[in-house]
Parts: C-alpha cells; structure tokens; sequence
C-alpha cells in the first residue's frame, strides 16, 4: 500500500473505531456531540467520498483494505445519525419499565409507555411533540418527580418555563401538590427580568405602550411635519397592493378574485384596473397634474373594427395622453392572458400599435409605460421624465392637504397604515436584527414600497 493510501486507511479505521464506540456506547449520546465529531471528520468523509469515485475504485484496483474500510467509514458516518436515535431511543425505553415503578402513579393515574419513554430520554435537550389533551403537563410532572426521587437533582436544581402566568401558576401548584416539594416555576419574560436585573443591579422599566396606539397618535402629531408627511404621502400613495405585481397571479381568475376583494381606489377616487395604473394616478394627483382617466379620445375612432378610444390617462388642458401597457421587456403578455385566449399576445400587441397610429395620425402625444417598469420599480421616474420633456409642470399639492384629504373621511385607511408600520416593528423586535436582514430589498417595486416604509418609520 501506497505512503498516502497508509496514511488515509490508518485515519478511516481510527475513524470507524471512534464512531462505533460512540454510538455502541452503554449510555445516551449526546446529538450535539456526535454533531461535533460528524464535523470534525467531515474533511475525511470527503477524501473518501472523492477516492470511492475513480473508476479504479469500482474497477476493484486498489487495495481492498483500503477499499473496505472507505465503506465501512461511509456507512458509519451516513448513518451515524439515525444510529444515534434508535440507540437512545432502545436505552429510554428499556428504562421505561423502571421509571414507572418509581413514579407511578402520577397524578393520581400511571403514565403510558411513551410518557416515560419521554422521562428516560436522559440528553442534554429533548423535544417532545404531542397534540392538545394528550398529558404534557403531566409527564413535565412525572419527570420532575423521577428527577428528584431518583436524587439526580434537587429542587433548587430544576427551573420550570412557560409562557403565561396562568400556565405558570397551574404548574407550580401541580408540582408541590405531587412531589410537595417548591420547584421554581416562572415565565420567560420574568425570567429575562430576573437575569437582567441581576446583572445590572436594578429591575429594568418594561414599556407598556399599546404600539397601534402609539402609531396612531404620532402620526396624528406630525402632521405639520411637512417633511414627514410628503414622506407618509408617498407611502401611502403606493401602499394598497404596493407589494403586489400582476405576473405574481397564477391566472387571471386569481387576480380578479384579488381585486374584487380589494379594489384599487386612487388618491383621486377612481377605481381602476391595474397596480401600474393606480401608481400613475397617485404620482399624477401627488404632483397637481391634472387628468382624467379614460376619458373619450378626443376624436371618434369607432370603424368597422374598432369601437371609441378611451385612452388610460389623459393630461386636462393638453394633447398628452398615458397608456399603461401590460407587457413584458420582450413584449410578451401575462400567462393568464394567453391561457384565457392563445391570440391574446397577438390581439394585444396589435392593439397597441393601431393606439399608436391613431396618436400619429392626429398629432396627439402619448406617453407609454409598461408593467415590466413597475416591476423593476422605475415606472415613476420614467413617467416623470416623459412628462417633464412634454412640458409638462408639476405643482405638488401640499402634504398636510394631501394628508387631510387621504384620512379626513377615511380612518380606516390610517388603520391600514398602522396596521403596516405595527407588523413591521414587530418582525424587528422579534428577530432582533436590522431593518435589511428583516426586510430583504426584493424586486424592484417591493424594494421602493419597502425604503419608503423605512424613511417614514425613522425618528
């Protein structure tokens, strides 16, 4: 045998030696200890891995020792884990039997085959799963007790948690009534409490603001904040459905499912048809830009094919129309639309260029968006420089205006919003990290939606 297949057989039968020890051990096995040695021969397991690959492997030309012990390691290492379970798993129940003569009864009743195979699954950290009824709190009792019969922990050894104080309560009464013996029982949060306060010599203050009410009521605060509200304007200008895009329906029926239950209403008040169109009609009224939507071309196109022409958007006081064109970079429809009609690309692509030609032929300007630029969350700065190179002047309204008409007759509209902002600040005290890692950038009008949130939720 070669100096390098010596020195990889010696590593794999110390290796399967190691395992077979640890897993044929009399005791339970720790999973975060086999854990550790899984990782300490993982540089192994892929040596061998790469050695069993080559075709001298399966050809059988190479030592068969050597060859022998890579599969017996690979064996070992793959299965090491569920070697693990049934091994623990055989030892707790073979303890089940025991467990039972000292405990029972519990609670005035003897605890089944699994309560106490649950008991005698003696690792660091176990889980437990099983449905409503079925006797948890019991067996947390039955293992209290066969902790402090068996003297493997005394009761200032053992700390209860749960999660309410009736909980709490409940158990810590069981547990003196069953053992008469005072266990410490506690919540989570009292549990924190208690760890804090001991490190830092004092009890922290632990707010008790109702967040949805604190939202409302700084909201309500800054609105003369004019900074603040041209922000909170734009978000709620793009908040309905602001996170939607239309190629994120299945089909068609889905998305009318969708806007039959959430109607798009613009700043304006007009129901209209799309998310792309909503967001023109909201940029539009945040930039006192007159318009009118789909309102009658201002010249009869109805012919034999062709009924009246009634343009998305048309600028009052000017020959400047909007069309919002659901395609996408390469011109291609929605599914849904093709599903519903296979000539629906074709159809629709034509309908655009006779709506082009109908401009041309009357001297009238448009300006075409498409959906593919909301998705990559530039519609709005596009329809922005086609209007400004139409001359085109905006004259934004005022925030605190705008404010006043979004929610003087619409509190349910505020609620929305801070229903928004209060899942938002949730999902960061609770993952504990920073806006970016709760809130992942995304495509490119959710990551718009999203900065603008942020900005509006900033001090």
């Amino acid at each position: 045998m070669k100096d390098k297949d010596s020195k990889l057989n010696s590593m794999l039968i110390d290796a399967c030696s190691r395992l077979s020890s640890y897993i044929d051990c009399p005791g339970f096995v720790e999973p975060t200890d086999l854990d550790s040695i899984l990782m300490e021969f993982r540089q192994l397991k892929v040596d061998a891995d790469r050695r069993s690959s080559r075709i001298t492997y399966s050809l059988g030309l190479i030592d068969k020792t050597l060859k022998a012990n890579i599969a017996k390691f690979q064996g070992l290492y793959d299965n090491a884990p569920r070697a693990l379970s049934v091994h623990n798993e055989r030892l707790a129940q073979s303890l089940a039997t025991d467990i039972g003569n000292t405990i029972n009864p519990v609670e005035g009743r003897n605890l089944d085959r699994q309560q106490l195979t649950a008991i005698g699954y003696d690792v660091r950290t176990r889980l437990v799963i099983a449905g409503a009824g079925t006797g948890k709190t019991t067996t947390i009792i039955g293992l209290v007790k066969e902790l402090l019969l068996s003297g493997k922990a005394r009761p200032e050894d053992i700390l209860l948690l749960s999660f309410t104080n009736a909980s709490v309560n409940e158990l810590k009464s069981r547990i003196r009534k069953e053992t008469e013996q005072v266990v410490e029982t506690t919540t989570f949060h009292r549990l924190a409490l208690k760890i804090i306060a001991e490190s830092q010599g004092k009890v922290p203050g632990v707010t008790h603001i109702d967040i949805k009410r604190f939202l409302t009521d700084e909201i309500l605060r800054r609105r003369t904040d004019m900074e603040y509200l041209r922000r909170l304007n734009e978000y709620i200008a793009y908040d309905h459905d602001s996170l939607h895009d239309e190629d994120r329906f299945s089909d068609g029926s889905e998305m009318q499912a969708y806007l039959q239950e959430n109607p798009l209403y613009t700043m304006n008040g007009e129901k209209v048809k799309s998310f792309g169109e909503s967001d023109i009609a909201n940029y539009l009224a945040l930039n006192g830009i007159p318009y009118v939507y789909e309102d009658r071309y201002e010249i009869d196109t109805a012919d034999s094919e062709h009924g009246p022409y009634y343009p998305d958007f048309h600028i009052k006081g000017t020959n400047v129309y909007i069309e919002y064109f659901g395609i996408d970079r390469e011109g291609n429809v929605a599914g849904f639309m093709i599903d519903r009609n296979p000539d629906a690309a074709k159809e629709y692509r034509e309908g655009m260029e006779w709506k082009r030609g109908i401009h041309k032929a009357n001297g009238t300007r448009l300006i075409e968006l498409y959906s593919y630029e909301r998705s990559e969350g530039e519609l709005t700065d596009i329809l922005e420089k086609n209007l400004k190179s139409f001359n085109i002047k905006s004259q934004p309204c005022s925030p605190e205006g705008i404010f006043e008409r979004t929610f003087s007759n619409d509190r349910w509209k505020l609620n929305s919003v801070v229903s928004d902002f209060t899942t938002a600040i949730l999902l960061i005290k609770g993952f504990g990290r920073p806006w970016k890692d709760v809130f992942p950038e995304g495509r490119g009008h959710q990551r718009r939606q999203l900065k603008r949130m942020e900005a509006v939720l900033e001090p």
